[in-house]
């Protein structure tokens, strides 16, 4: 469990901040040759970054400190039911990053551009 806590965390760390590393561009950005940068054309700091992909990161968080809870309750066996009962609502959790995108994809402005980064100060533009 601890490793897996550890590799949530990981993970959770490179969805926030995915958009401030490598010139703002994630591997699937790089991929699709797509970069993100604020309005002036400068890369996209990790404030700005983690502000753009919170709620992309918020379930690994929440997995990680689920990956600890079960280590406690190992020690502590009263706090098994507390871990199980707050587990299922971790189902909705790890769907809020596919709600996210959907709703990114379905809200499109006049020029094509998600009504979500509408609100933020980086875009996602060709690189």
């Amino acid at each position: 469990p601890l490793i897996a806590a550890l590799g949530h965390a990981t993970a959770g760390t490179y969805m926030l901040l995915r958009d401030s590393l490598n010139d703002g561009r994630s591997f699937g950005k790089k991929a699709q040759g797509l970069t993100v940068r604020t309005p002036d054309g400068s890369p996209c700091s990790k404030e700005q970054s983690a502000r753009r992909n919170l709620l992309l990161g918020l379930p690994y968080f929440v997995a990680a400190l689920f990956s600890l809870l079960g280590i406690a309750a190992s020690v502590f066996p009263p706090l098994a039911f507390l871990v199980a009962l707050a587990g299922s609502g971790i189902a909705f959790l790890a769907a809020l990053p596919a709600i996210y995108e959907l709703c990114q994809v379905a809200f499109l402005d006049a020029n094509g551009r998600r009504v979500m980064e509408l609100r933020e100060s980086c875009y996602t533009v060709e690189a």
